[in-house]
């Protein structure tokens, strides 16, 4: 089997380098692609795309309560410095 590092793999497939998509060996070995010495890609993920759909309604609620904090101490802020 053919073993490429991250960089290589993601060259060869016309992708961006994800780490969470595929499994990345601990140990170091010859890349195929460039030549050096570095973890390899040993497969990709069985359920990458299922977690990253089944999270993707909790990280939409948690960027709009981040949203509403800053206005709100943004506007504390504001308050605050006009007394």
């Amino acid at each position: 089997m053919a073993e490429f590092c991250l960089e290589c793999w993601a060259k060869k497939n016309r992708e961006k380098p994800d780490k969470k998509k595929y499994i990345i060996s601990k140990e170091t070995d010859l890349c195929e692609g460039c030549g050096e010495i570095k973890p390899v890609v040993i497969g990709e993920r069985d359920f990458y795309y299922l977690t990253s759909f089944l999270f993707l309604p909790f990280e939409i609620i948690i960027i709009i309560v981040r949203l509403f904090l800053k206005l709100f101490i943004w506007l504390y802020k504001l308050i605050k410095k006009n007394r």
